[in-house]
């Protein structure tokens, strides 16, 4: 990174004549007087006016030359017309106040041209920071963002719906004259954040059922014919609901062991005739439950918005997950739906769409001037203060 300033001196060495200084910060060729080359402290100055007099604008550098009648050529050596300051590289979020003397040299409250040229990477990381903030009395201030290389680029703003951060503010408190910015690279925003996708939908509940056997005990007492609704009343007797399957006798009494009516007849289950009080009844039963069905998807993530630090990764959003399936006896099966996609996050100077975060603001300014720029220059909003 690089911060460069490109001051031309004047009068550095030799004798200084009134024509070199006529030449040098302009006046009437025809009528040269000292008191044109006061110091000038005015307090709306305009360099580009051939008839602005005293002639030597105010500036750091110029200190030396009275704002009065005490004034001689020897307190032009080494002044300056304009102060100049280049950024080249990459700069993580500038900020310049009007009372700086590090990179300004106290120059900017006071009415010497000043231009900030933008040749390189001017960024910010943070969403809640500018990358270039520039603010209080800036008086006669140009700013440059060059062609091609000059960037000044807000950050993306996170998935989940935030805002993008912004790229540009000038908050100029000196309201004589505008500070004038032209923008032939990049004054870029940062995209909205995309927001998640909704959830999917549980499946349906299953009616399910369960069917299994159990054996009960049944003694019949004194019959000699086995009545069809015994066995069925034991099994509803021990569970409600159940059904019989099959009778089977522990034991056979001597009576019906021999020849005649009972042996020809048949003996129970293959004839009417029991010949055992003792019986183990075979039972059926069904459940009827109800369960859950299979769980819903979940959504897919929003993407972040594109700003610095997503230059060239994706802010698509993420596909939502497919839903599970569950099945039972009797009902079948049941599952869930899929999740929606989360949205993509912004473009440069864009909000997330459908819905999701805000673009940063491009430019935030207030007494400032863009002198140029088009669609492709500036992206994301354009706010006065």
């Amino acid at each position: 990174m690089a911060l460069n300033t490109t001051q031309t001196k004047y009068f550095s060495s030799g004798e200084i004549s009134f024509t070199q200084i006529k030449n040098t910060f302009g006046g009437n060729a025809n009528n040269i007087k000292a008191s044109d080359y006061l110091r000038n402290v005015g307090s709306n100055v305009d360099w580009d006016s051939s008839k602005t007099t005293p002639r030597v604008p105010d500036a750091t550098e110029n200190a030396a030359v009275s704002t009065d009648d005490d004034w001689t050529t020897g307190s032009l050596r080494n002044t300056i017309r304009q102060y100049n300051v280049i950024q080249s590289g990459n700069n993580e979020e500038l900020s310049f106040t009007s009372a700086d003397t590090i990179t300004w040299n106290g120059n900017l409250n006071r009415n010497i041209l000043k231009n900030f040229s933008i040749t390189g990477t001017v960024y910010a990381n943070e969403t809640d920071k500018y990358a270039l903030k520039m603010s209080g009395n800036l008086y006669n201030l140009e700013i440059d963002v060059e062609s091609n290389n000059g960037k000044v680029y807000g950050e993306g703003g996170a998935a989940g719906g935030f805002n993008g951060g912004g790229a540009l503010y000038v908050n100029n408190t000196y309201t004589n004259r505008y500070v004038e910015l032209r923008v032939y690279g990049a004054v870029w925003s940062g995209g909205g954040g995309g927001i998640a996708g909704n959830p999917g939908n549980d499946g349906p509940t299953l009616s399910c059922s369960l069917t299994s056997n159990f054996n009960v005990a049944n003694n019949f007492n004194n019959g000699t014919t086995l009545s069809a609704a015994k066995p069925g009343q034991s099994c509803s007797s021990a569970r409600s609901g159940a059904n019989w399957v099959s009778a089977n006798q522990n034991a056979v009494r001597e009576r019906c062991r021999g020849s005649g009516t009972r042996l020809r007849a048949g003996i129970y289950p293959n004839g009417p005739y029991q010949c055992s009080s003792y019986w183990t009844i075979k039972c059926q039963e069904t459940n009827s439950f109800n369960a859950a069905g299979g769980n819903r998807g979940n959504p897919g993530n929003g993407g972040p918005g594109r700003g610095y630090s997503t230059q060239s990764s994706s802010i698509g959003g993420n596909p939502g997950n497919s839903g599970n399936c569950n099945s039972c006896t009797g009902g079948g099966t049941s599952c869930g739906n899929p999740g929606n996609g989360g949205n993509s996050g912004g473009e440069w100077g864009q909000p997330s769409q459908p819905s999701g975060g805000n673009a940063g603001i491009a430019v935030h300014k207030k007494n400032t001037r863009i002198e140029y720029y088009t669609v492709n220059t500036i992206k994301g909003p354009i706010i006065d203060l």
